[in-house]
């Protein structure tokens, strides 16, 4: 994975003990952003948020779409936020 990828999870889960296994050279995102994260205000009902789905799904497309990028290129993380 992407070294800015890696770099949330080993800040938020890993305390700094992973390492990346390319470099960020190996794996160009489309536009130079490997990592964003996108607030979307919301009501949650129980564990679904329709609104940061379609939001997402709305990305998604457009990376695929305008941006040529191949689905399989493409992962989305989601946190909960207590």
């Amino acid at each position: 994975m992407h070294p800015e990828i890696m770099a949330v999870s080993n800040r938020f889960f890993y305390e700094g003990r992973l390492r990346a296994g390319v470099g960020g050279q190996d794996r160009r995102p489309p536009e130079g952003v490997a990592v964003a994260f996108v607030p979307v205000e919301h009501e949650v009902e129980g564990r679904s948020n329709a609104m940061e789905a379609e939001t997402i799904a709305g990305m998604v497309r457009s990376l695929i779409r305008d941006q040529g990028v191949v689905p399989d290129a493409i992962g989305v993380v989601s946190p909960t936020v207590s």
